[in-house]
């Protein structure tokens, strides 16, 4: 659950004073979304272990709740869904200390509408499979002290689809494409124990965000577009930039057991954001450096079903944006935006050998 409001402060999209143009303020641009993961883990023998984890790592949904305000021309619909599935095996190669590899099975589809007020859309929209890999080192060097290093490679999609134009008496469509990477992802972990009940953990991660720059979009048959005529298949006709940062995420948490069946937790972190210029933020995507407050708790309700619920709370500087138009620079609004968001989390574990045994008297 997400509040963002953009508020156009000038520029040539935003004409008269504040209070008499209504045009100029987005509304909400956040959309609430449902978002899924399931993990399973099954031990072979007392060293190898394997798993499967099917998860959204990249997604977005963004549509201002007023379409017709002036930065509408900048983006007015962006909806990003990721899916990818890693298969990985983990052997327990000597006392306190592990390893596994796995592999991304991926799926991205991806929409982005511009759309002048009261008007239709310009519009592009693209989907692909992509493949990565992932590994892991945990290791235990002494008793009470855990630590992990995780890395997720590069994504590669090359989202193939649709450049259109809604326009009535214009409406043209073109086959057209554009390769989108998403980041490689180092993670560090320790968790240490203070006492049989409670435990402190510590995460820091880094992300390779730089390799979001331009996202040129190429034809891949002849024909027209607006405003650029004719172009050849090929022809790589307009281009979204972004520029964005490496950036990285710190955090800080505890654990505490209440009750042998409950464990309480409660975490602060800070992430820089990969956009650091009024230059690079979309106005789909306005974020900034941001605080995170999480609490939550764990649950064995009984011996084999577990439940895992938490609440965090994300505070998003305001951010300052300076966008043009892709397809024109010279047409470009200024702005600000305010913005947080609200994520409940709600999850089941089961122990399926054990709920298999009940069924079948194993």
């Amino acid at each position: 659950l997400g509040s963002s409001e953009i508020t156009g402060t000038g520029g040539t999209l935003v004409t008269g004073p504040p209070a008499a143009n209504p045009l100029i303020h987005s509304g909400n641009i956040s959309r609430p979304a449902l978002v899924g993961a399931s993990y399973a883990n099954m031990q072979f023998s007392d060293t190898i272990y394997v798993g499967m984890s099917v998860n959204a790592p990249f997604g977005l949904v963004t549509e201002p709740s007023n379409r017709d305000y002036a930065g509408s021309l900048l983006a007015r619909t962006s909806k990003i869904f990721n899916m990818v599935g890693s298969p990985t095996v983990g052997v327990k190669i000597m006392p306190g200390v592990s390893v596994a590899a796995g592999v991304q099975i991926a799926y991205m589809d991806a929409k982005l509408k511009f759309g002048t007020p009261f008007d239709s859309n310009v519009f592009f929209n693209g989907n692909d499979y992509g493949f990565g890999w992932t590994a892991g080192l945990l290791v235990e060097p002494a008793a009470g002290t855990r630590i992990g290093l995780g890395f997720r490679s590069m994504v590669e999609y090359e989202l193939d689809g649709t450049y259109g134009d809604n326009t009535a008496g214009f409406g043209f469509r073109l086959g057209a494409k554009t390769t989108l990477e998403t980041p490689e992802i180092v993670t560090l972990s320790i968790t240490q124990e203070v006492s049989p009940t409670t435990r402190v953990l510590g995460t820091f991660e880094w992300t390779n965000w730089s390799r979001f720059g331009t996202l040129p979009i190429t034809a891949t048959q002849t024909g027209p577009t607006f405003p650029f005529g004719v172009v050849a298949a090929g022809t790589s006709f307009v281009a979204l930039d972004a520029d964005w940062h490496d950036a990285w995420f710190a955090s800080v948490g505890f654990e505490y057991d209440l009750i042998p069946d409950m464990t309480l937790r409660a975490g602060v972190a800070y992430e820089e954001s990969p956009i650091q210029n009024a230059s690079e933020r979309l106005t789909a995507v306005p974020d900034n450096d941001r605080i995170w407050v999480s609490g939550g708790l764990t649950w064995a309700i009984t011996p084999v079903m577990t439940i895992d619920a938490s609440y965090t709370h994300i505070f998003i500087d305001d951010a300052n944006l300076r966008r043009s138009l892709i397809t024109t620079p010279a047409v470009f609004m200024t702005g600000k935006a305010e913005q947080s968001v609200d994520i409940i989390s709600l999850g089941f574990r089961t122990k399926l050998d054990d709920v298999l045994a009940g069924l079948f008297g194993g």
